[in-house]
């Protein structure tokens, strides 16, 4: 870069968008570097997660954008990074779309589901908010991880079943504690649907 600036003057190389997007990638590159030993020098350690050293390291996924480059050269690597492109274009309103429905899916769910799945060792469905027996039932463990109880995880259990990854486990866990209508009701229509 340096010497690309000395030959062809600043004026000249900021003319052209490649020469700028370079001399970015270089100065970000050389700001992690210089910020990676300095936190080094001052003793901050690498579980550190918002230490500058792991902050900085970010700017290296900059790096690779140099590749990108390679597109003006390489007609097939451009042509396919087009066709890339102009299919996220058409993709964006069905992904608007299916963000909706996963979200109405996931508050009707929140209404239906919320707190209601527990089990014991034996994996017997036991009221959620009774006292918990730690000879019968885990704290920990009492709740499978796909459950409507907060917000995100309803989403998850919506995508899960959108996906057909494991759905059933989920449909019959609440098949068990919510009661047989609502549960067949609200999943058989989300795969329908979904």
């Amino acid at each position: 870069m340096v010497f690309k600036l000395l030959g062809l003057g600043f004026k000249l190389y900021l003319y052209q968008n490649e020469n700028i997007f370079d001399m970015v990638i270089v100065i970000l590159s050389t700001a992690d570097l210089v910020i990676y030993f300095y936190s080094k020098d001052e003793g901050h350690s690498e579980a550190d997660h918002f230490g500058p050293k792991n902050i900085i390291q970010v700017f290296r996924i900059f790096r690779l954008l140099r590749v990108f480059k390679l597109a003006r050269s390489w007609e097939s690597f451009n042509f396919f990074l087009q066709t890339i492109a102009n299919t996220l274009a058409k993709v964006s309103s069905f992904t608007v779309l299916l963000g909706i429905f996963i979200f109405m899916y996931a508050m009707v769910g929140l209404e239906l589901f919320a707190h209601k799945m527990r089990f014991n060792r034996d994996n017997e469905s036991i009221p959620y908010f009774d006292p918990i027996d730690e000879k019968i039932t885990s704290k920990r463990f009492s709740r499978p991880d796909s459950n409507f109880d907060s917000f995100s995880n309803a989403l998850l259990s919506v995508f899960i079943v959108i996906a057909n990854d494991g759905w059933t486990v989920l449909y019959w866990d609440h098949y068990r504690t919510a009661g047989p209508v609502t549960s067949t009701v609200f999943f058989v229509s989300l795969v329908i649907l979904g």
